[in-house]
């Protein structure tokens, strides 16, 4: 009950991480955990509008995001907004390769750790609505190659949260926990707070004091709609109908319940 109850504090006030003054990596930013703002306050601050669009165009207006940004969703995971206290339930670390191809990395309930393209992570979010922290100054290549390593050395590992509410270890990762171990890691930011205990909102609020993220993008995703088959029967529009509402309906319940 304490452990719970200092995360849930955790949640609402932020802990502060700090930036490392490094070459072509940015400047200090340093903030105390009273001078965070509250995680309301944060989500209260975003003013970017929020733009609908289908997958296959929200990958293509993400094709430029560059290494080291993040990629937040807003889903309807009850487990993770309950014990967050809030609507950030979900985050992935975006990487461009040598091609200049986005990939992200991210720890999700049911595939483990992994990286997709950007598609089928777009894909695989369904209707979430984004939030992308862009890194606005850029990585300097060093820094890049550290970050990529550490989110390549976890690559398989299982998904599991429930460390995050025990304190005990676990063989797995949480979302928010693979993203900042990575950040620690490769030395681009540093903590005060374990990984394992920080979540999608507390690294949000956190990359809200740093320069070099800034929030940018919030896109709607809107996936598309199966198409009714023409020329059907009465009683055979009523079963395609039946089946869609209960496809839907698995599908929230299933959001909801197992965060996919």
């Amino acid at each position: 009950m304490t452990r719970l109850l200092a995360l849930g504090l955790l949640a609402v006030a932020g802990v502060a991480f700090t930036q490392p003054v490094a070459a072509g990596d940015g400047e200090q930013a340093v903030a105390a955990p009273a001078d965070l703002q509250a995680v309301e306050d944060v989500a209260a601050a975003v003013v970017a509008e929020v733009v609908s669009l289908p997958p296959a165009e929200a990958a293509a207006a993400l094709v430029d995001v560059p290494t080291g940004s993040l990629l937040f969703s807003k889903g309807q995971c009850v487990y993770v907004s309950a014990y967050t206290g809030s609507d950030l339930t979900h985050v992935g670390l975006v990487v461009r390769d040598d091609e200049g191809l986005p990939w992200v990395y991210d720890a999700m309930k049911g595939a483990g750790v992994r990286r997709s393209t950007i598609d089928a992570y777009l894909t695989d979010m369904e209707d979430a609505e984004l939030v992308l922290y862009r890194r606005v100054r850029p990585l300097a290549a060093p820094a890049a190659a550290r970050l990529v390593a550490a989110l390549e050395a976890n690559l398989g590992r299982p998904y599991d949260v429930a460390h995050y509410l025990t304190g005990q270890p676990s063989e797995g990762l949480h979302c928010s926990e693979y993203a900042t171990h990575s950040l620690y890691e490769s030395g681009v930011v540093r903590g005060r707070i374990a990984a394992a205990d920080v979540s999608p909102a507390v690294l949000a609020a956190n990359l809200d004091r740093m320069p070099s993220w800034a929030l940018t993008d919030r896109i709607q995703l809107e996936p598309p709609q199966p198409q009714k088959p023409a020329n059907l029967s009465c009683c055979e529009e009523w079963w395609w109908d039946t089946q869609e509402c209960c496809r839907e309906t698995g599908d929230w319940f299933s959001g909801l319940f197992f965060c996919r």
